[in-house]
């Protein structure tokens, strides 16, 4: 059997910032003590520690233990033993020591869900690991909350009232809670079973949570409250202040588990819920960093994914390798990613992905990704291997799945330096629809949006509401047919102030514009654009632009009050290729439109007939010396031109005008600076064709450039060599061709 692990291999690292622990270093002895108050006081013999059933209290299906100090050295056991009737080992730590664990904590009563609680702290080394057949659940709680009326506190113990009642919530007595660490530990629960660390700050450094199939509960708080677990997550009640969840990696190799026959290994996700369906991931907190760390909600089988629902009442910060995904592999639905933060941050090349993968032959579709950030959401730059930060929810190769859909809540949208938000069908599933909301929207930089389809299914449409939405310094928003049948995305922007266009990005030459294509190898048409907003402006080669290799060019639709085309600037509808397909229509409903030099409207074709071009203006201002410079619906070689109607009085101003500096944009005072923090070998490859250099004229080709984004591969068989137009483009190619 190969090995079959999933490929996400490591880029280069750099060294964790931030907290360093040396495990241990105080330590005087390990020891696991009685506290006497269910009991006898007493120090139990180790390095094995028997923990059996008569050293605390049973309580219909509860079994209570109370320690006066709970730790382990390396090489040392503790061990809980009892009758079958326990459901649940509920362990206090009363002393006011934090638990150094790096030995073995196991439980011998079958199916019993172990609780851990410690006011002080809980420290996981790097030896530490769990053998239990139920759930484990550490806590630095002050009590756990027994149904309605029990109680079992390890501040008071003199305040605690056992009950036969399941834990309902743990709660919290002191203003800074205890923190929770783990250090180069593994950490695993049986399938199927919750594994939850819920405490002050917690810190996971090199270390693996895993519950294949199962639940992660993780939460921080800053104050007293009480945190409730519940079916549809975790309920924080009752706190003001929320602490910081880290998650850092540096290691490598990381940690593999055996799926079996279908998957053999795979590599393991810093936080893994990876199996064969329902595993879920919940996080509450007030902040969480993560360099470089993957979480994994992924479905090998016939169960739907749980996903991955993270709510924070502060920022979101991910950077360099860290990757979330919830993918599926079998016929499955994959999980949804739900965040509800303050900010989100995805820099230098992190990833947040929902996919149906490439080697799932069966009809699971990929979930959808929702972020609603209360302040801003910021998407900016890629790692050292040229891969871009990014939202992505795809269908990948040979999957007939659909791809899950994207939207965006914030009030300030940011993507820059070639971060994305997109959404690709590489086979036969459909594309998925990418909705924004933002009071401001700035795509800058080469930042993009985009939907794509390669097979017989629609491009997912793109929808933005906003007040202003700017597309600067090669910014583009794109739905592409790039090969098959699949009929382009729409296009749609609703912007209740502006919409600005304008720019070249400085290091790649991508030209900043709105755009449908349809490319050489795509049967299919262009998805429609339309804009509706009070003013449009497009400057320095800014584009909006529906076009086709083969098929018809994308209609255009624009429902503006003013409408500005300056310095080569152009609104185009055509077809470029040797086809017969007609131009698409162009439609401009304005109150002024002022197109100055050298910037067109345009709906021409190659073979087939030109598009029809309608303007209803009350002012049409240029300064061509004809209208037919400005407004061009020909047909270049053998078909009929289209019809130009202009129902508006013309304004000829050539020669009377002088271009004075104009300023767009301001952002600085809406969004704070953020800071640059800090990285897999064989993958397959999505490749982009996006417009790169300048022409001469308007009308002219632009060359392509291909740019690639590295997808996270998991196969059977090795990677087939690059398709051979991903490697050259014979033809230029007009338009954006998605990632």
């Amino acid at each position: 059997m190969p090995d079959t692990r999933r490929k996400l291999p490591i880029g280069r690292y750099r060294a964790a910032g931030g907290l360093a622990l040396t495990l241990y270093a105080s330590y005087i002895a390990a020891q696991v003590t009685l506290d006497g108050t269910l009991g006898r006081a007493e120090p139990l013999a180790g390095p094995n520690y028997a923990i059996t059933a008569d050293r605390g209290q049973q309580v219909g299906g509860n079994l209570f233990h109370s320690f006066q100090t709970f730790s382990l050295q390396q090489g040392e056991s503790a061990t809980f033993s009892g009758p079958a009737s326990v459901n649940n080992i509920i362990g206090r730590v009363t002393g006011g020591q934090v638990s150094h664990i790096d030995g073995v904590v196991r439980s011998t009563i079958p199916g019993a869900n172990l609780y851990l609680l410690n006011p002080a702290g809980i420290l996981f080394g790097e030896n530490a690991r769990l053998e239990v057949s139920g759930a484990f659940h550490a806590s630095t709680a002050g009590y756990l909350r027994l149904g309605d009326d029990g109680r079992f506190d390890a501040v008071h113990p003199d305040h605690s009232v056992l009950t036969v009642a399941p834990v309902e919530a743990f709660g919290f007595l002191d203003p800074t809670p205890g923190p929770i660490t783990v250090q180069s530990s593994h950490l695993q629960v049986p399938d199927g079973q919750t594994l939850s660390l819920l405490g002050g700050d917690l810190t996971v450094t090199n270390g693996t949570l895993y519950a294949p199939a199962g639940r992660l509960n993780l939460a921080t708080v800053g104050s007293a409250g009480e945190i409730v677990p519940t079916a549809q997550g975790l309920e924080l009640r009752g706190f003001d202040q929320r602490g910081t969840f880290t998650l850092t990696h540096t290691a490598t190799p990381r940690p593999t588990a055996d799926l079996g026959a279908s998957f053999g290994l795979v590599e393991l996700g810093d936080l893994d819920v990876s199996g064969a369906g329902g595993g879920a991931i919940f996080i509450r907190g007030g902040q969480w960093l993560n360099q470089n760390g993957w979480v994994f909600a992924d479905t090998y089988g016939s169960q739907s994914g749980g996903g991955m629902d993270v709510a924070l009442g502060g920022e979101m910060r991910l950077t360099g390798d860290a990757l979330l995904t919830a993918a599926t592999l079998h016929t499955g639905q994959a999980g949804d990613i739900t965040l509800d933060v303050g900010t989100l941050r995805l820099d230098e090349g992190a990833f947040i992905s929902t996919a149906a993968w490439f080697d799932n032959t069966q009809s699971g579709s990929g979930g959808d990704i929702t972020v609603t950030a209360h302040d801003a959401v910021v998407i900016s730059g890629a790692n050292s291997r040229g891969e871009p930060s990014a939202l992505s929810a795809d269908a990948l190769d040979h999957s007939k799945g659909d791809a899950g859909s994207i939207r965006v809540t914030t009030p300030v949208l940011v993507i820059q330096q070639g971060g994305a938000i997109q959404s690709t069908a590489l086979s036969l599933g459909a594309g998925g629809d990418i909705t924004l909301q933002a009071e401001t929207v700035l795509v800058q930089s080469g930042g993009y949006v985009s939907t794509s389809t390669s097979g017989p299914q629609e491009a997912g449409a793109i929808v933005v509401e906003t007040g202003t939405l700017a597309l600067t310094s090669g910014g583009q928003i794109a739905t592409t047919t790039q090969r098959g049948a699949g009929q382009g995305g729409d296009l749609r922007v609703n912007a209740r102030e502006a919409v600005i266009i304008t720019g070249v990005s400085a290091e790649g030459g991508f030209v900043s514009g709105i755009y449908a294509s349809a490319l050489s190898e795509a049967t299919g048409n262009a998805g429609a654009i339309q804009v509706v907003a009070p003013q449009l402006t497009l400057d320095h080669f800014g584009q909006i632009t529906g076009e086709a290799e083969q098929t018809s060019g994308g209609v255009i639709t624009l429902q503006v009050d003013h409408i500005k085309l300056l310095n080569n600037s152009q609104i185009t509808s055509s077809v470029q290729g040797n086809d017969r397909s007609d131009g698409g229509n162009v439609t401009l409903n304005s109150v002024n439109i002022v197109a100055l030099n050298g910037s067109k409207i345009t709906a021409q074709a190659n073979q087939g007939r030109g598009g029809n071009i309608l303007v209803n203006a009350n002012v049409f201002l240029h300064d061509a010396a004809n209208t037919a410079d400005v407004l061009n619906a020909s047909s270049k070689v053998a078909g009929n031109d289209g019809v130009v109607e202009l129902n508006a009085p013309e304004i000829d101003v050539s020669g009377n005008l002088t271009a004075l500096p104009i300023r767009y944009l301001d952002l600085a005072s809406r969004l704070a600076e953020h800071c640059d923090l800090v990285e897999y070998d064989e993958r397959s490859s999505l490749i982009v064709k996006r417009y790169q250099s300048l022409p001469r004229a308007p009308d002219q080709s632009l060359s392509a450039t291909s740019v690639s984004r590295c997808i996270p591969e998991i196969h059977t068989a090795p990677t087939p060599a690059p398709r051979p137009e991903a490697a050259t483009a014979s033809n230029p190619i007009r338009g954006f061709n998605n990632r």
